[in-house]
């Protein structure tokens, strides 16, 4: 910030253009100053209408004697003696980083609160949810629905409410400047606004084989919860020996017939209580210790038949008829970018608050699978965006520069 203290007084509300103009001006010239929401303080709404000379016209600018109302950029420099940057441009109120049910969820319940809400996409809108082929435990639809329906109605729903969505931006950087935050892309120019909600999410570990991509969808699965129900009374592969292997293993005995585990290690590394419950599956269940998946195979665009399994130790290699795979192994998130910017726990995956969404860095949150805590599921995603979106909102009314 500047050397001189906040010698400049505005008075403005949070709903006013011409406000965050004002504000951001001052930030990039590097003055500080202070800032009244007279939404919250009605004497000083009246202050503000008679420093104006009794007209009732946002922002009001006051500095020692000199008062200047709606001030454009050149008069505000010229008479406040501000060098001018010239990155002048809009606020936002929020700006979501990552187009997937989290971030839509979020800018729907963030321009329903009246906020400029700004999305912001790497690729397309959707995220990993594009890959699922049918969704069918999302609350309020009965039939399954495709990953890509269900994105399109988020983002329909989050756009008719005025949320602006850009796709093919890539964040690199967000730094804050005073009570704002700028978020930088690959290409463009920088964006500020007050709050920022992160949910890059993350990304399922692949097993990297042949097959493997080609039967996403058709077979080859990373979500028991989501899709256990399409393997009723079937015999499928699970890859993984972790927590999350066997807990989701579990799930899937609640329908599937026959379940094999593939692990590249001697023994499951899973929490003995979780070893135990496998255990009372007796016949129904198979670990195949000291084995990979080497080879996923199929009809092309139908279905899974089954993979190709070697055995470590020996080298040998033999197939496994199935009717799907799935693939626990792990998650990465989409959060190198934040590194140095928020607190990220041994895997990546920020450090927020489970119930407000906040992270250490005051007006900056993080949701869905990007958290440190998430249940990787869509409905729990979407709800904390939900979640972030109304606590951003009221981070945003008690904003650190209003005097409240």
């Amino acid at each position: 910030m500047a050397d001189t203290g906040p010698d400049i007084l505005v008075y403005g509300a949070d709903w006013c253009p011409d406000c965050d103009r004002i504000k951001r001006q001052l930030i990039d010239c590097g003055r500080d100053f202070r800032y009244v929401n007279i939404e919250t303080d009605s004497a000083a709404a009246e202050r503000a209408v008679e420093l104006a000379g009794g007209k009732r016209v946002l922002p009001v600018v006051v500095s020692g004697n000199t008062v200047l109302v709606n001030p454009p950029a050149a008069e505000l420099c010229g008479r406040l003696r501000l060098r001018s940057t010239g990155r002048e441009g809009q606020v936002f109120d929020c700006i979501i980083v990552g187009g997937g049910p989290t971030g839509l969820a979020a800018a729907i319940y963030a321009t329903r609160e009246r906020f400029t809400t700004l999305v912001l996409e790497k690729m397309v809108v959707g995220g990993q949810i594009l890959t699922t082929a049918q969704v069918e435990n999302y609350p309020g639809f009965p039939e399954p629905i495709s990953g890509a329906d269900l994105t399109d109605r988020l983002a329909t729903q989050a756009k008719r409410f005025g949320a602006e969505v850009r796709e093919r931006t890539e964040v690199t950087r967000i730094e804050s400047q005073g009570d704002l935050f700028v978020v930088h892309a690959a290409e463009g120019e920088p964006v500020a606004g007050r709050t920022v909600i992160l949910a890059p999410g993350s990304q399922y570990r692949h097993l990297g084989v042949p097959g493997e991509k080609e039967f996403t969808g058709y077979g080859v699965s990373y979500c028991g919860t989501c899709d256990a129900p399409f393997y009723r009374d079937k015999h499928v592969v699970a890859v993984g020996g972790g927590n999350t292997a066997v807990d989701e293993g579990l799930h899937l005995l609640k329908f599937v017939q026959r379940l094999t585990i593939v692990q590249n290690r001697e023994h499951l590394t899973a929490t003995p209580f979780l070893v135990e419950e496998l255990g009372k599956h007796g016949d129904r269940v198979e670990v195949l210790g000291r084995t990979s998946v080497v080879r996923i195979e199929g009809v092309a665009g139908e279905r899974v038949t089954g993979v190709v399994l070697k055995e470590l130790d020996s080298g040998r290699e033999r197939p496994l008829a199935c009717d799907g795979v799935f693939v626990w192994i792990g998650m990465t998130p989409n959060t190198e970018f934040l590194r140095g910017t928020v607190e990220l726990d041994e895997g990546g995956f920020i450090r927020a608050s489970n119930a407000s969404m906040e992270t250490a860095v005051r007006g900056l949150f993080a949701a869905g699978d990007c958290r440190s805590g998430s249940q990787k599921q869509i409905a729990t995603a979407a709800g904390e965006g939900v979640a972030a979106a109304l606590f951003a909102s009221e981070y945003i009314r008690t904003q650190k520069t209003a005097l409240v």
